[in-house]
């Protein structure tokens, strides 16, 4: 499971939420959360705005332990975790990525502090990082912004922020994903009933109780042929 989630801003959206929505999603569980937003589209006329408005979000957190209560951002969970990560951020900063990183966070230890990189070559950035990096990428239109949804590993969650709930509808339902959020990246099913598949490599089955069931139980058909000649 697990996947490079992707976010769509459109044009209409309200950024301080919306930027608001993508710090709170790309550090919960210290971004080892596998519906993380992974990479976010955003129009070349918000992407400023955006990214200072996510640093904003992100220099409010409370850094600490995995013990201390008043926490809500820790270290990775394992060496091997936080050694991949500081390697993706030295690739990208070597391909001349803008890196911009919250350094808020204790020099010891395992400790990745949240970092956006802006505007990374996109074979670069195809691959899930698993950890608390967002990857900010200009695109022209909406269009564009689907089509290169498709280019990234993913395939269990995606993100919209729009004012015009009908459209985020329409272009959410374009996405490769098993579950399409709307203004926000809670770690919450949107409802009791939420199901949603797993596409390419995100795994295979699907999330909902009655669906887990289905596949474990495989189901079975057998009847005679619609064309048989008995």
């Amino acid at each position: 499971m697990g996947s490079n989630n992707p976010a769509i801003v459109l044009a209409d959206a309200n950024v301080p939420p919306t930027a608001s929505a993508l710090a709170a999603g790309m550090t919960k569980l210290n971004g080892a959360w596998c519906e993380s937003p992974g990479t976010v589209f955003v129009p070349s006329a918000l992407r400023v705005e955006l990214k200072h408005e996510i640093l904003s979000g992100l220099a409010e957190l409370r850094i600490g332990e995995p013990l201390d209560e008043n926490a809500n951002f820790g270290p990775q969970a394992n060496p091997a975790q936080y050694s991949t990560l500081r390697h993706r951020i030295h690739e990208f900063a070597d391909a001349r990525a803008e890196v911009v990183s919250v350094e808020t966070t204790p020099t010891y230890g395992r400790w990745i502090a949240p970092t956006l990189i802006i505007d990374p070559p996109a074979e670069l950035a195809r691959d899930e990082t698993f950890g608390p990096v967002l990857v900010i990428r200009t695109i022209d239109d909406v269009t564009q912004a689907i089509d290169e949804c498709y280019e990234l590993a993913n395939g269990l969650a995606a993100y919209v922020f729009t004012r015009n709930i009908s459209e985020g509808q329409r272009v959410g339902a374009q996405l490769p994903a098993g579950e399409v959020k709307i203004n926000g990246t809670s770690l919450l099913d949107m409802s009791d009933r939420s199901t949603q598949a797993f596409w390419y490599g995100a795994g295979i089955g699907g999330h909902g109780d009655a669906e887990v069931l289905r596949f474990f139980t495989r189901a079975r058909i057998v009847g005679e042929d619609i064309d048989s000649p008995l």
